[in-house]
């Protein structure tokens, strides 16, 4: 009896385990997959973010990378008190409490990202710059226009407003081309990430970022 009772055990304990390895190797890689690449085109929306500033009567069009303001993640990680708004990501990462280790680890990783990051903004900013180029050609010959009396400073403004709207797409195809050529780059980093942080700090972050 009490063999047939060990051997039970045993056989449940197989099974058990079986089950277990079937959901780890099954169930969770396609959880994860599906959480980095989330995270991955969270980050790459969060990362590119750009604002056309001026195109009136006394400001000539500008760039604005909202990203490049906020500093680089290599120096935001050495201060303790960063002068400069908070990226998502950070705020996220310091609602959790991380180890010594992990936060030297996560530190490292930022610096990191931020190095294979460089290329692809310098490329973005340059892209961006061109339009920025034919936005201001466009404005200063409607301005040229006004100060000769050819139209109103209503039609004026409206030409403004229709000169942004009719580059809006393009900005945007140009926004999306960068956030794919980033991706591949977040995607290690992110990966990283997970790893350092283990799968209950991981699982604050993906619901943090996704807020």
């Amino acid at each position: 009896m009490k063999i047939h009772l060990k051997s039970a055990l045993v056989m449940m304990g197989i099974v058990a385990m079986t089950l277990s390895c079937q959901e780890k190797n099954d169930e969770n890689p396609v959880k994860i997959a599906a959480q980095v690449d989330e995270v991955v085109n969270i980050l790459a929306d969060e990362f590119l973010t750009l604002e056309i500033q001026g195109g009136d009567e006394n400001q000539a069009f500008g760039l604005r990378i909202i990203e490049e303001e906020n500093g680089t993640f290599s120096s935001k990680l050495e201060t303790e008190k960063p002068n400069h708004p908070k990226t998502n990501l950070e705020n996220c990462i310091n609602s959790i409490e991380l180890t010594e280790t992990q936060t030297q680890e996560i530190r490292e990783t930022f610096i990191g990202l931020f190095e294979c990051r460089l290329e692809n903004f310098q490329a973005f900013r340059e892209d961006v710059l061109e339009i920025i180029k034919a936005l201001e050609a466009h404005r200063l010959e409607m301005l040229t226009k006004l100060f000769r009396e050819e139209i109103t400073r209503d039609e004026f403004k409206n030409s403004m407003l229709e000169l942004k709207e009719r580059y809006k797409g393009e900005l945007e195809e140009i926004r999306d081309k960068h956030k794919e050529n980033l991706k591949p780059c977040l995607k290690g980093f992110v990966e990283s990430l997970r790893e350092t942080l283990g799968q209950e700090d991981w699982e604050k972050l993906v619901s943090c970022l996704k807020k």
